[in-house]
């Protein structure tokens, strides 16, 4: 057990640097005061980001703002692309586009995406767009 003597960097009780641990419980609130919030997987870069899920955003290394993504491997192609919300496993896991919508199991999915400002709500729905732009699809 690592004592709190031993870390380094601990100020007025805040932890500045990266503190690992094998199991955190919280009995309150987390709370995010800039960043990204990541869990299960890599974490990403950019600001404003939101990954939960198995492999959800794990593309997010060299930029990319303001994307929401929970499923497993939801947005996990995404690199760059701001303004995207996928749920669902596997909601727009191959697009690299910006502001785009994905709601469900393999919406806006497998299809190399790079078309923006898209809407996709179902199974697979737009799942074999590829550059298209300002679509909306409801349904499988």
């Amino acid at each position: 057990m690592t004592r709190a003597r031993d870390l380094a960097n601990i100020a007025d009780g805040d932890i500045t640097g990266t503190l690992t641990l094998d199991g955190l419980t919280v009995a309150g609130n987390v709370s995010v005061d800039s960043g990204t919030v990541k869990l299960d997987g890599n974490y990403p870069t950019g600001s404003g980001n939101v990954a939960l899920g198995d492999a959800s955003g794990d593309a997010l290394t060299t930029g990319g703002d303001l994307n929401t993504f929970v499923g497993s491997n939801a947005g996990s192609a995404v690199t760059t692309g701001d303004n995207n919300t996928a749920v669902g496993a596997y909601a727009f896991d191959a697009g690299t586009g910006a502001s785009n919508t994905a709601v469900g199991s393999g919406s806006l999915g497998s299809s190399s995406n790079t078309g923006s400002n898209n809407t996709a709500v179902g199974f697979d729905a737009l799942n074999n767009n590829t550059t298209a732009s300002q679509n909306t699809a409801v349904g499988y």
